[in-house]
């Protein structure tokens, strides 16, 4: 079976983004937003990664606003919880298409690898039939970028419900997915992502 999968997860739009930055005398340069300012006496500002500093107005060479530069890296540097919202269309040939509404629960252990549990919600509008998942998913980046070759490999039971005939199984699945996964993050912490790929799906009894 052969599936066409237009997929995207939860996925937040960052604006561009100002911040302070004070230039020192010495070399120094800090990133941050300033809490408060004493005219001609001193400055107090919390840098990026939440640390406060109070500098002397003779320490400072000059003082401006930078917009916030992003690489195009994920700087995820510790593993960690992940959580994924996910919804896409299913086109299965020109008769069947399936809505899925999925949320992944997960432990990233580095840009490039995480494995999580999920469940949701997948419409079988051909059938009039509801289908609820619980599968592992394992997902792997190819590259630590914004912007990255992927390939998932999921599996796991299908339970479905239609009408008020009760929830009866469907049987157990598995599939495999590639494509392109474009994330979001914003100060070097991941955001979401948009995902487009083909997967390919084996159900069983």
């Amino acid at each position: 079976m052969f599936l066409l999968i237009f997929s995207c997860l939860s996925y937040l739009n960052g604006q561009k983004q100002l911040h302070d930055v004070i230039y020192l005398k010495n070399g120094s340069i800090i990133h941050g937003t300033i809490l408060e300012q004493i005219p001609n006496v001193s400055i107090k500002i919390e840098t990026t990664e939440k640390k406060l500093f109070v500098f002397k107005f003779e320490e400072i060479e000059k003082i401006t606003k930078e917009e916030i530069k992003l690489d195009n890296n994920f700087n995820i540097d510790k593993p960690g919880y992940q959580g994924n919202s996910e919804f896409c269309f299913t086109f299965i040939g020109s008769e069947k298409t399936v809505f899925k509404l999925n949320g992944i629960n997960g432990y990233r252990f580095n840009p490039f690898f995480s494995i999580g549990v999920g469940t949701g919600i997948w419409l079988d509008y051909s059938s009039e039939l509801g289908i609820i998942p619980l599968f592992l998913d394992l997902r792997v980046n190819f590259m630590n970028k914004k912007t990255t070759p992927y390939m998932a490999l999921g599996g796991g039971h299908l339970w479905g419900f239609a009408d008020f005939d009760g929830i009866f199984s469907l049987g157990n699945y598995a599939n495999l997915s590639f494509g392109v996964a474009f994330h979001s993050t914003r100060k070097g912490k991941y955001r979401g992502a948009y995902n487009l790929g083909l997967d390919f799906m084996k159900q069983s009894e």
